[in-house]
């Protein structure tokens, strides 16, 4: 099945940073596991936009140390829930995600 990804105005720049750090499409296959690749690009990734923020005094130690906390909680909260979703039917899968689509608008 074809997505088509390019469908929200973003600037080009932009746009590159959202196609490296979301997933295309909400196929239940890409739970199983990330390539390690996937996983060194967005580390790289979000390096890069840390150094520039703190470069430019956006990110202080403050808002990097709440940062770190949500982060934690949300892979933490990735982790549990993984093992869920594993065991989830891919039509159920769908619907799931249909949901969360619609609920988020």
């Amino acid at each position: 099945m074809a997505h088509r990804r390019d469908v929200w105005p973003i600037p080009r720049d932009d746009a590159l940073a959202l196609k490296l750090t979301t997933p295309q499409d909400g196929s239940h296959h890409h739970l199983a596991g990330n390539s390690i690749g996937e996983a060194a690009s967005s580390l790289g990734l979000y390096l890069s936009k840390s150094v520039t923020f703190q470069h430019f005094g956006a990110l202080t130690p403050d808002i990097a140390l709440k940062g770190l906390i949500a982060g934690s909680s949300l892979m933490s909260g990735a982790f549990i829930a993984k093992r869920f979703v594993l065991r989830l039917d891919a039509d159920v899968f769908r619907l799931v995600m249909d949901g969360i689509m619609l609920a988020a608008g």
